[in-house]
């Protein structure tokens, strides 16, 4: 049968809260000053960042928009002038499609269903 030394376990034990105790604090100073210097580090960067949010919030809120409700009117007529003047229309051009050469080596390499897929193609 084991006989527990209480003496030495109390100690053992004291020896483990006091080491976690002085790790947890020493952890907490490193942590600390390493967030301190990057802070340091990073203050230009964050300075830069700041100023440009702040001259960019500045320039948005520069413009200003008023909108009025109109009230519907025969009579009234509304113009839009746009500056500059645009007349573009969009426009669709079809290419049509190239005949289509491969030779039997590059045929041979293709897997089973890109020959069927490469066969409905040619087929269209």
């Amino acid at each position: 049968m084991i006989k527990v030394n209480w003496k030495n376990l109390t100690e053992n034990l004291i020896i483990t809260v006091i080491i976690f105790i002085v790790g947890a604090f020493v952890g907490h100073k490193v942590t600390k000053i390493t967030s301190e210097s990057v802070v340091e580090i990073l203050k230009p960067t964050i300075d830069k960042a700041i100023d440009k949010d702040t001259v960019e919030n500045s320039i948005y809120n520069a413009i200003n928009n008023n909108f009025e409700k109109i009230k519907k009117s025969d009579s009234l007529t509304i113009t839009i002038d746009q500056q500059p003047a645009n007349d573009n229309r969009p426009t669709t051009t079809v290419n049509k499609a190239e005949d289509c050469v491969v030779n039997q080596s590059q045929f041979d390499a293709l897997s089973d269903g890109e020959k069927r897929r490469l066969k409905r193609w040619l087929k269209d």
